[in-house]
């Protein structure tokens, strides 16, 4: 785990960092990768989350149309952190040209496939 949160760090170092999936476990899987305070925002595109906050880290849950927002998007990661949605989550991320994903479910990954 250490090992892992290390790259993470090294991985989206001076950049925004995402989580996308506001899932019941993406508070502990937050907190599990010490990042529940950087990040900025929590994708997820269930209607009844969307303009709460998440519980402990305090990231706002936005729908998926922020990955239009160019000045918001620049520059970030993200972490899956809705790991049951995760192919579906990155082939979102994949549509909209991001590529940078993090995810510890089914196993601990790192990506950057396509560039970005």
């Amino acid at each position: 785990l250490q090992n892992f949160k290390t790259h993470l760090e090294e991985f989206c170092s001076n950049q925004k960092l995402f989580a996308y999936g506001a899932a019941r476990s993406a508070p502990f899987i937050m907190q599990l990768l010490e990042i529940d305070n950087v990040v900025e925002y929590c994708i997820d595109d269930h209607p009844q989350k969307q303009g709460k906050f998440l519980p402990l880290s305090n990231a706002e849950i936005t729908d998926s149309t922020i990955l239009k927002d160019s000045k918001k998007m620049k520059d970030c990661c993200f972490v899956i952190t809705g790991w049951a949605q995760s192919e579906r989550i990155k082939a979102n991320l994949a549509e909209h040209s991001f590529y940078k994903t993090a995810s510890i479910c089914p196993s601990f990954d790192i990506n950057d496939h396509g560039g970005s």
